[in-house]
């Protein structure tokens, strides 16, 4: 309030006066850093905190010796890694590489030296009860077909996300075996074993380049339950 006084004052004095107003100004340096300044910017409070402001610690006025240091070490740790930045990155990779749908140039896009209409697939039948994979060449010809059934997941285990998993890892071991390393992939169906049989490919050194999900939709009303029967 004395400052905002005295520069009301300044307007309204001569030119004479001006000289003893700022010498009583003068007089009180304390008031100017007393105030405490609110930022809505992360980044322009840093910079003033750098340039030699005090920071407000519980009750003192003073920040301890090392806090500036580490200050300036946790500003440049922010600068060297910013997150927004990665994500920005990340996303345009993305946006560069991935492409949702198919265009005229898909079918021959090489793969590995490999066009993308001869690569093979891996069809993925998923069940309420069982989850069955079948790889095959693009001219039809199998190559290896398998379940959790055949690596020991019997009755209710076969159904499981573990068991989606493993059976997923022994196609890709096998399709590693044979020398293939992009695959298209066919998806039929839904159970717990959806994204872990995936997941199992992927461990394996095996790429998937296509995800199709071919299931079966049924549009028209379902059947009506049998009736009880009488007694």
């Amino acid at each position: 309030m004395n400052i905002a006084r005295s520069l009301v004052g300044l307007r309204k004095c001569p030119i004479q006066n001006i000289t003893s107003n700022i010498r009583i100004l003068s007089l009180q340096p304390k008031l100017f850093e007393q105030q405490s300044f609110l930022h809505t910017s992360l980044t322009q409070r840093r910079e003033e905190e750098l340039t030699g402001a005090k920071v407000m610690i519980g009750n003192k006025n003073v920040a301890p010796a090392n806090y500036f240091t580490k200050l300036e070490e946790k500003t440049r740790m922010d600068a060297e890694v910013d997150i927004d930045s990665l994500h920005k990155l990340e996303t345009s990779l993305v946006d560069d590489e991935f492409q949702l749908y198919p265009d005229a140039d898909t079918p021959d896009t090489l793969y590995n030296g490999i066009k993308f209409k001869d690569l093979p697939y891996i069809c993925i039948v998923m069940k309420k009860n069982n989850t069955k994979l079948v790889s095959r060449h693009a001219d039809q010809r199998l190559i290896w077909m398998n379940s959790p059934r055949t690596h020991g997941f019997d009755n209710a285990k076969k159904r499981t996300a573990v068991a989606g998993q493993v059976a997923g890892m022994n196609m890709g071991q096998k399709l590693r075996g044979v020398g293939i390393k992009f695959v298209r992939v066919r998806l039929n169906g839904f159970n717990q074993a959806r994204e872990s049989v995936l997941q199992g490919i992927v461990q394996t050194g095996v790429q998937i380049v296509c995800l199709e999900d071919h299931t079966t939709i049924k549009w028209h009303w379902g059947n009506r339950g049998k009736a009880r029967p009488q007694k």
